[in-house]
């Protein structure tokens, strides 16, 4: 899958097998610069396929690609920088430079479903696949755990942990899914009961830190 720019244009080209389908979605206004462009999977409950789109002129653009609609979310106070789906696709979280975490419920885009303020500029989000935990690289505020939980009366999120060992801006985090790796480092540091394997670098010092998430 690409995004190409052409005569104030925005295509999307999806691959589907051995089939290729270019779509064209709307006028895109090239003084804005795109941070970050995202697919994703198609959706078990809204039973729709989407693209999104974020860039600094503080729009979350969501594209219907079953439809062929456009929906513009206009609750971000600064760029949008990250956009990331959940397992399910059925909940897509965005972060913005104006130092909030949102996420949003796709079958309803006109209000974030849940919000959190985090500081520093939230610069990327990564979920964990297997668990309800949320990863934010926030610039000038570290790293953040988030945890994202459902009930039968609602949602919530809160920040369950801040690592700042990096000396300059919080800038990539990733999830580490080998098992493998996960329970050899768990047990040289005689830790039990370990939820996760993270890896968090930064931009000028250029350092990688690997953590693990205990209980």
């Amino acid at each position: 899958m690409y995004l190409l720019y052409k005569e104030n244009t925005c295509y999307d080209n999806v691959k589907k097998g051995n089939t290729s389908v270019e779509v064209n979605y709307a006028e895109t206004d090239l003084r804005y610069n795109n941070f970050i462009h995202s697919f994703n999977l198609y959706s078990t409950i809204s039973k729709t396929l989407f693209s999104t789109t974020g860039g600094d002129d503080n729009k979350l653009v969501i594209y219907d690609m079953r439809q062929d609609q456009r929906v513009t979310c206009k609750s971000h106070d600064a760029g949008v920088t990250s956009l990331k789906c959940s397992k399910n696709a059925n909940t897509l979280a965005s972060g913005s430079y104006d130092e909030v975490l949102r996420l949003w419920d796709k079958r309803n885009w006109k209000y974030a479903l849940e919000e959190i303020k985090l500081g520093g500029g939230v610069w990327r989000i990564k979920w964990n696949p297997n668990s309800q935990y949320i990863l934010a690289a926030c610039m000038h505020a570290g790293f953040k755990l988030i945890n994202f939980s459902t009930s039968a009366t609602g949602s919530s999120m809160s920040t369950e942990f801040t690592y700042s060992k990096h000396d300059s801006l919080a800038y990539g985090c990733d999830w580490c899914l080998s098992d493998m790796l996960h329970d050899t480092i768990g047990r040289n540091r005689k830790l039990k009961d370990t939820k996760g394997l993270i890896a968090t670098c930064s931009f000028y010092d250029s350092k990688l830190s690997l953590w693990l998430l205990c209980s």
